[in-house]
């Protein structure tokens, strides 16, 4: 993180008196969990926040301790953070009287509970005479917060990709799936019923049935694979995993795929990032036609289908059509910088910069 010039470790922070910068947010930046795969791109590209981190460590149960301590260390500088025009927050603390207030929303539940400590969160901001604002990713967000909230301006950031830098992008011979995931859980394991992070559709049934109509592909998994997944895939040699990696062996490892499934049948109405790792390596995507999936539909940058069956054979037909390919690669080359990070970092910058 010390490449960044706007990037500073929280002790030297708090040591420090001065800042150039009138804008602040905090990261916890975990080596097991990639929770910040967003944020630090975005406020990376902005250079007019200042983001105080702190590396996690690799001992378990460690980052939770490490990220309770570190955030109290933070809220409790109360005087300090008053300094700054603007606060960047990914909950609903700290809250500092009389500066403006960001919180980014990326997972949205939609739940009456989440509903109601967003309103007490602007209410007490108003009361302190600051300002709250929300920052989401799709319009879906925006328009559901709308409904309900009283002082807070809200703003669409969309989710950003990360552009692929090898420069073998896409030249190998070889027909290959990708498929991310911070998990990769089946049947039993922790996360095997998660709407997210299952991947029982997909070990059960896609994989099987598209290996079936051309035995000659190869799946490549990129993120934590659970026990029992483990063992799914253990005998079948089409199948390479990699294990969790971060965001730059992510993208060099799809940039030797051909396709990317995203096989999800619950929509969450929400703006997935996944989704934009994808549109990042410019592969053509084959989903499910959801709220989470629309840039796909909207922008043709693959397939989106409404069945098991369709999806399949979309798949199928989608990897071995070099003119389908073709198509959809340009149609993701064609977006240019509109969800670059630099380009989203831009459009942020300008919605706050009456606030500052």
């Amino acid at each position: 993180m010390s490449t960044h010039k706007n990037f500073q470790p929280l002790l030297i922070w708090l040591i420090k008196r001065n800042d150039t910068l009138d804008q602040i947010v905090f990261l916890f930046i975990s080596k097991k969990n990639a929770t910040n795969a967003r944020h630090i791109p975005l406020f990376t590209e902005s250079k007019n926040v200042r983001v105080v981190y702190l590396n996690g460590a690799s001992i378990k149960y460690f980052d939770r301790l490490l990220l309770t301590l570190s955030k109290k260390l933070f809220s409790v500088q109360k005087k300090k953070l008053k300094k700054y025009k603007i606060l960047h927050v990914m909950d609903y603390k700290p809250i500092i009287s009389g500066i403006t207030h960001v919180i980014h929303i990326d997972d949205p539940i939609y739940t009456l509970e989440e509903l109601s400590k967003l309103l007490k969160w602007e209410e007490k901001i108003f009361e302190l005479k600051g300002k709250s604002i929300i920052v989401v990713t799709n319009l879906y967000s925006k328009d559901w917060y709308l409904k309900s909230l009283k002082h807070s301006k809200i703003y669409i950031i969309e989710q950003g990709f990360h552009e692929i830098k090898s420069k073998t992008k896409h030249l190998t011979n070889e027909l290959i799936f990708a498929y991310s995931s911070n998990y990769i859980h089946y049947g039993s394991d922790l996360h095997g019923d998660h709407s997210t992070w299952s991947a029982n559709l997909l070990l059960d049934t896609i994989i099987p049935r598209i290996m079936s109509l051309n035995p000659s592909v190869k799946f490549y998994l990129i993120g934590e694979l659970g026990r029992n997944a483990k063992k799914n895939i253990y005998t079948n040699p089409n199948i390479v995993s990699f294990g969790r990696v971060n965001y730059e062996e992510n993208m060099e490892i799809l940039s030797r795929c051909t396709v990317a499934l995203y096989p999800r049948t619950f929509d969450h109405f929400r703006s997935v990032l996944k989704i934009f790792t994808y549109i990042g390596a410019e592969l053509p995507i084959v989903t499910f036609d959801l709220i989470d999936t629309e840039i796909v539909s909207k922008k043709e940058l693959g397939i989106t289908v409404n069945d098991v069956d369709s999806f399949v054979l979309a798949a199928t037909e989608l990897i071995n059509s070099p003119k389908k390919l073709e198509f959809y690669r340009n149609n993701i080359k064609g977006l240019g910088g509109e969800f670059s990070w630099s380009n989203l970092a831009h459009k942020m910058n300008f919605y706050l910069t009456p606030y500052v």
